[in-house]
């Protein structure tokens, strides 16, 4: 699915941003079995394991993946899943959308969830195409995200949105076994977002700037050697989906690992 879609709900509205994992994936029976993750009832410790970003390397979803595998109607066993890092986003970028997510508005404290906004897609349901409607559909969870520079580009300016999903191969083995061979890499992030402004002037999309204008599908177009494009604000993380074909295509893995 390469489209953004702005579907208005009392969430605001749905918008989808796809991209590719960055690593290869990790399956965790084996990496468990060999000792190079070591687990317990409160956290997952990467030992040897390589998931690439530090802020990976010890995870709590042990202690909780108990009672979200009850709505997900997913295994509550660690060594069912494949772990995959997915770089969800660059900031500040337009996808081939036309939709870009501001640092600032990701590293935006929300006070009804109590945590950063790019925090709130930890816990929430992984899901096949973004058929998101159920739940109990899920094929695995997001248990963990991260924000970090691109070291290398945009003069400091750029970071990332790094999600790790679980795929449960008990409950989809087909698409966890996809995902472990490198066979499937694309995966598209699903957020809620209370209003847009434009990425060319700044202007709220409420005010008629002009560049930007919210009756049409999308708006992503070149002016004066510059960008027009919708910039996203007060986000709030709902799923990530396996997807066949993604938006950010910049972002690409080359790792995978399993539990």
């Amino acid at each position: 699915m390469t489209f953004a879609q702005h579907k208005l709900s009392q969430h605001g509205h749905a918008v989808y941003a796809d991209a590719r994992g960055y690593r290869p994936a990790l399956d965790m029976h084996k990496q468990i079995r060999a000792k190079n993750i070591v687990t317990s009832s409160t956290n997952v410790e990467m030992v040897t394991a390589d998931l690439g970003e530090s802020s990976f390397q010890k995870l709590d979803f042990t202690s909780w993946l108990p009672f979200a595998a009850k709505d997900y109607i997913i295994s509550p066993n660690p060594e069912d899943y494949v772990l995959v890092p997915v770089i969800a986003m660059p900031t500040d970028l337009p996808n081939r959308n036309g939709v870009g997510f501001p640092l600032k508005e990701l590293a935006k404290w929300r006070p009804d969830d109590g945590m950063l906004a790019y925090q709130t897609f930890k816990g929430k349901p992984v899901h096949i195409e973004h058929d998101n409607q159920d739940y109990t559909k899920a094929v695995g969870v997001i248990v963990d995200t991260s924000l970090v520079p691109f070291v290398g580009y945009g003069g400091g300016l750029l970071w990332k949105l790094l999600l790790l999903l679980a795929i449960d191969r008990s409950k989809d083995p087909v698409y966890a076994g996809k995902v472990l061979s490198g066979d499937i890499n694309s995966y598209s992030m699903g957020a809620w977002v209370e209003s847009y402004s434009c990425g060319y002037c700044g202007s709220s999309a409420s005010h008629n700037c002009g560049h930007i204008n919210l009756r049409r599908p999308s708006d992503f177009y070149v002016l004066n050697n510059r960008l027009v494009f919708r910039s996203v604000h007060s986000i709030k993380g709902f799923e990530c989906s396996i997807v066949a074909d993604p938006a950010y295509v910049t972002a690409i893995s080359d790792k995978l690992m399993s539990l």
